[in-house]
């Protein structure tokens, strides 16, 4: 991501910043209209690299690891060790589509609180 785009300065080394990063990354895409046609093959390539970038660093804050899921393609599985399965790429298809509002950050911090909530229910 860094390499391709730039990245502006930000770091994306799978810290709870690296997630607040994406989106700013994504409000200078924004910004700069590299994403205005989102059936457009760049529009493409951008999500896979907003999505792998998100997906490492969910698995390096959260945990979880990669499957090929034969509907999903690529996803994160047992996400934060409770079997939550998400794909990254499609939270980033998300922001590209629907902006600031479908947020990394908002959408990290729904995993992050579902994981939790999963933990301690299997507690009990």
């Amino acid at each position: 991501l860094t390499t391709r785009y730039g990245g502006f300065g930000l770091d994306f080394d799978r810290t709870a910043a690296s997630v607040e990063h994406l989106d700013l990354l994504m409000l200078e895409a924004d910004q700069e209209g590299w994403c205005n046609d989102i059936e457009d093959a760049e529009a493409e390539r951008i999500a896979h690299a907003l999505g792998a970038t998100f997906g490492h660093t969910v698995a390096a804050l959260l945990g979880g690891q990669w499957e090929l899921d034969s509907e999903e393609g690529l996803v994160l599985a047992e996400v934060g060790g409770v079997g939550l399965i998400m794909n990254p790429f499609e939270v980033a298809a998300s922001r590209i589509a629907h902006g600031p509002s479908h947020a990394f950050e908002h959408h990290f911090a729904v995993y992050e609180n579902l994981a939790q909530r999963l933990a301690t229910r299997a507690k009990e």
